[in-house]
């Protein structure tokens, strides 16, 4: 799991979505956006929403996957950005394994790997 200080807190959403860059893949898409304060910190959030997934035990579940996905490459992702993950309705059901193929994919299209 990743820690508190590499999350995103609720008053950035706004800047985040409205000055960040978008990417997509078939379950998630990626927002981008600098941090202006620190150039040197890293923070993520992952958004489920009731659409893609009704039970609240699944949304955990996605986005402690997503979270677990990111805790291990932490130290290739560039710093000074907020990574807003948000996930998409999918046509079929999910794995981890998937789900950490796509967050790679959208970093590397993103040219956020160092």
């Amino acid at each position: 799991m990743l820690s508190k200080a590499n999350r995103i807190s609720k008053e950035h959403f706004p800047y985040i979505l409205r000055s960040g860059k978008r990417y997509n893949s078939p379950n998630l898409s990626l927002y981008l956006a600098p941090i202006t304060d620190d150039k040197n910190q890293i923070k993520f959030s992952f958004s489920v929403s009731k659409k893609v997934a009704p039970l609240a035990v699944n949304r955990n579940k996605y986005r402690r996957w997503g979270y677990s996905a990111i805790a291990g490459g932490l130290k290739i992702i560039k710093p000074g950005y907020f990574y807003f993950f948000s996930f998409k309705k999918p046509k079929s059901k999910m794995s981890f394994l998937v789900l950490s193929e796509e967050i790679q994919e959208l970093l590397r299209a993103s040219d956020m790997l160092i």
